[in-house]
This record gives structure tokens, sequence and C-alpha cells, in this order.
């Protein structure tokens, strides 16, 4: 203050202009920069006791961020869930305190800005690793990151869902369903198995197949290696049919004949089946239904389940004679003899095995040739031709058979005995 003979030397400071808010004065002088937008000039005037001002222009630096800070810099999440981390900027002072973040894998989580928090806010979506970078943006170049992994939602629990029923026959099928819990679980597989697997098998999918009599637990289990289990009952498949491949059989003594028979449904359990004959002494049969004629006469042969549905079939079977076919008279030749000659003369019956092998034997001429029943001929007179024959009795064809069929003849000559010599 001039002159400095000055009564009152006193001076009032203060700022001024268009950024005078980037700094302040006090009553002595200190002046003290607060902050600018960018590096500016800011004005600081003295007025004295007159009236008469004077000024001076500060030039006042930007303030750059130095550092930030986060909250945390390694955080797990699960999907679905939200984190809220604080972000502190220093200095506090620094001219532009404004940042910027993003996520590196907006996939895995996304993350937005709270300005009037002055936080961020982490989002995770699906399993994986991101980075959350925060930056300035007041050209430092400072940034601060954040870790994050996004791991699974574990399962902790699970359940088979009550099927209508639980019992199932050999052959059949039944899908299980199994519920995973949490709903929100990262891995809701199952794995399913069965406790015996020659009871009954379970696929990938919970589809369980009954392969034979008994009870199995069948288990599924979570990702987290938790398990139910449901007990299935595989009971047999009883038969609902039974035929026998015959309506009625014609067979002779000593015959052999297989009788078959078939079971529905195919996925029957017990196909063991019993065969038996009403009369075994005429017909007997063997457990795997082979029949044999024993003698004349008939029998019933009956097949029957033994899986307990008590089901059954029958064939009636008649054993009847083996006809006679042909009869053959064996002879040595001779056919002419002398009153007096005998010749036995044998017959055959075919086939070997007919029923009944009688022969009757009947002479043409009896006044001059004769047989008895066994066979025997005698020449007992004279006769240029006469038959010996042999027939069966049992012939279908009755009095008059076919000579060539159940009917033989031997023609034979008797002659005189002539004198071969005379002794006196």
């Amino acid at each position: 203050v001039t002159p400095s003979t000055t009564t009152d030397k006193s001076v009032s400071w203060q700022t001024v202009g268009t950024y005078s808010d980037c700094i302040s004065v006090d009553e002595t002088g200190l002046v003290t920069a607060i902050k600018c937008t960018m590096g500016n000039y800011a004005r600081v005037s003295a007025t004295n006791s007159a009236g008469q001002s004077a000024y001076i222009d500060i030039l006042v630096p930007v303030l750059y961020v130095s550092s930030i800070e986060t909250g945390e810099n390694k955080i797990s999440l699960m999907p679905g869930q939200v984190k809220e981390i604080p972000i502190t900027i220093y200095p506090d002072n620094a001219t532009f305190k404004d940042w910027s973040v993003e996520s590196t894998n907006p996939n895995v989580a996304s993350v937005a800005k709270s300005y009037k928090n002055n936080s961020v806010y982490v989002t995770a979506l699906s399993v994986g690793e991101t980075t959350i970078v925060i930056s300035t943006t007041d050209g430092s170049g400072v940034s601060a990151s954040i870790s994050v992994s996004v791991i699974p939602i574990p399962a902790t629990g699970i359940e088979i869902e009550t099927p209508e029923t639980t019992q199932l026959k050999v052959g059949q099928t039944l899908r299980l369903s199994a519920t995973v819990t949490p709903d929100d679980a990262t891995d809701k597989s199952v794995i399913w198995s069965s406790e015996n697997s020659s009871i009954a098998t379970v696929d990938p999918y919970g589809v369980v197949t009954a392969v034979s009599v008994g009870e199995v637990n069948i288990t599924a289990m979570n990702s987290s290696g938790q398990t139910a289990s449901i007990m299935i009952n595989v009971v047999p498949t009883l038969a609902e049919s039974l035929t026998i491949n015959n309506t009625g059989v014609n067979m002779h003594v000593g015959e052999e004949h297989q009788f078959v028979a078939w079971i529905e449904p195919s996925t029957t359990t017990n196909k063991n089946l019993k065969w038996t004959s009403s009369n075994p002494n005429i017909v007997k049969i063997d457990n795997n239904g082979k029949a044999t004629a024993i003698e004349l006469g008939e029998a019933v042969i009956e097949v029957a389940t033994t899986d307990g549905s008590n089901l059954t079939a029958t064939c009636p079977v008649w054993v009847n004679p083996v006809p006679v076919e042909q009869v053959i008279i064996d002879y040595d030749g001779v056919t002419t003899l002398k009153v007096g000659d005998q010749i036995q003369l044998n017959a055959t019956i075919l086939p070997e095995n007919a029923t009944d092998k009688r022969v009757e034997w009947v002479s043409q001429t009896p006044s001059s040739i004769t047989v008895d029943q066994n066979g025997l001929v005698t020449a007992v007179g004279l006769v240029e031709q006469a038959w010996i024959g042999a027939f069966s009795p049992a012939s279908p064809y009755g009095d008059n058979p076919p000579a060539d069929y159940k009917f033989d003849v031997i023609y034979f000559s008797v002659v005189k005995t002539l004198v071969e010599r005379i002794e006196i």
C-alpha cells in the first residue's frame, strides 16, 4: 500500500474472474489451490482502504489421480449373485476423479457403476473367470482390477419322483425321474445305477428294464455325490395262453410222436411244462413231450404250465393196429407132388410190425390136396393143378383181398406114383 506513510494500510483479498473457484485466498493473502477441470489461471485481487485494487493471475495446474483403491481385489460368486465393491480415488483432491469400469468377459459377469455410492456392482452370470477393470479418465493412466471367479452353484439334494408303480414284469420298462435341488444348481446332472443288473438295469436316462425276478435298489446320484434310491420289485410274467400243436394223433404200436406246445406271451418267466398221459399203458410221454404208443387203445395227452397260471391243453391219441400189407408164402420151389407127399409151407406177414400176424391156410381142391393151419400140405388125390393159399384174416379187404396184396397162392400138381420096380 502506498504511500508508506498511509495511516490505514489494511487490504482485503478476494478471488475474481472465471476461474475464481479454482483457488481460495484468506485475509492474509494466503492462496490455496482447490481444483480445476483443467490447468487454468485464477485471479486474486487486493483492495486497499481507499478502494484501489491490484490483481495477480495464478496458474493452477491439474492434480492427477495417483491411485485407485478397491474394497476387494479378488472375489468368488455363484451365478445370479451380485456383489457391491466400493471404489476410492486418491488423492481426494484430484482434479478429475471420474472413472470407467468394464468386464473383460461380460458373459461370465457384468458390471455396473454406481455414482451415488461410488462403487461397482458385479453380477455373476455363468461359470468362468473374468476381470473387472476400473480406469481413470483424467489421462493419468491409473487403473485397478478385481479378479472374479464365477463358481458353480452346488447341488445340495436329490429326490426320485415316486412312479405309479414300482412293480415290473420281466421285460417291462419304467422311466424314473429325479429332482435335483436347488433349482438353480449349475450342474443338475444325474447318474443312475442298479444295485443288481441281473435283476434290473437302468440306462443314463433313468429307464429301468426288468431282467429277472427279484428286488433291486435303483439309485440316482447328483453332481455333489448325494444319492436317493427306490426299490423295484420284478415279478414273474405268467403264461396267458397255452397251445398244443395237434388236435388229434393216430399212432401205431411202437411209434413215437413229438408234441410241441406254445406259451404266450414270449416273455413268460417260467416256460417249464408238465406232460402227462391219461393212460400211460397205452401211450406214455416223457418230460419233453415225446409220446410212445405202447398198445392199442386211446389216451389223452395233457400239457400244463408250472408257473402258477394253471393253463392246460390236451390232445387225444388213438393207437391203431398196424395193418397187414402183404402175405408171402415161402417154399422150396417144388410144385409137383405125388399122392402121399407132404411139403411144409411158411407164410411171412409184412410189415414185420403188423399188429395181427395170423395166417389162415386154404386149399382150392381139398379132395386132391390139403393144407392144415400150420401150412403142412398133403397130396391126397390126382389133380392137374390146384392152389394152396395163405391170407391174413386181419385184411381190411374182407374175404376176397387182392391176390398180390394180402393173399398169396402156390399152384401144385398131384401125379400118380409110378411103379419103380417089381421083385419076384
